[in-house]
């Protein structure tokens, strides 16, 4: 059974990166989205900031209802790996979200409407296909 869980809540520092990513073994494009999430610390003044990525149906969901400032709550795994180059290697320490819980200040109006939009899109790919015999 794997260990590997992590929980944070806090404040986004900067509206959410959106993108896709080339899949892997073949899966064709991968919605991603990159988060920066400050959280408060408890016993002390000031803050500790993470990186949070998240691939597929959430990434291409939330993304556009979140925006700096939004208060958001996340379960996740921690993932490390080393990047670099001109032989510089550090080592990125990211999490890699289970689950984005929107907290408060959430954009409802322009996540709804990228919703409607993303509807019909699909729609329309749906009827290209059907009058193409597909």
């Amino acid at each position: 059974m794997a260990n590997n869980h992590a929980f944070i809540k806090g404040n986004l520092t900067h509206d959410p990166t959106f993108d896709y990513l080339e899949g892997r073994n073949g899966e064709g494009v991968v919605p991603f989205m990159r988060l920066n999430v400050a959280v408060d610390r408890e016993s002390a003044s000031g803050a500790d900031f993470f990186q949070v990525v998240a691939y597929g149906k959430q990434a291409l969901h939330d993304h556009a209802f979140l925006r700096q400032g939004s208060e958001v709550a996340v379960t996740a795994r921690l993932r490390m790996r080393r990047i670099g180059e001109n032989g510089r290697q550090r080592i990125l320490v990211e999490l890699v979200a289970n689950d984005i819980t929107f907290v408060r200040n959430i954009d409802w109006a322009r996540g709804r409407s990228h919703w409607r939009q993303v509807q019909s899109e699909q729609e329309e790919e749906l009827i290209a296909t059907v009058d193409n015999g597909n």
